[in-house]
């Protein structure tokens, strides 16, 4: 359920910051995807929202 609720959280920041912050935000990532640093910042990204998201409840 944590990941479900990451994700919609995730979805609505998206969805608030507009489809060019979108954009940017998907550029940020396949650059950091080639860079081979995704994975460990994905990894950090997930655990600070899904606590900011466990703080907000």
């Amino acid at each position: 359920m944590d990941i479900l609720s990451t994700g919609l959280f995730a979805t609505s920041v998206f969805g608030a910051l507009g489809g060019s912050g979108y954009l940017v935000g998907s550029a940020i990532a396949t650059g950091l995807l080639g860079s081979g640093m995704f994975i460990p910042l994905g990894l950090i990204v997930g655990a600070g929202l899904t606590f900011f998201g466990r703080a907000s409840k």
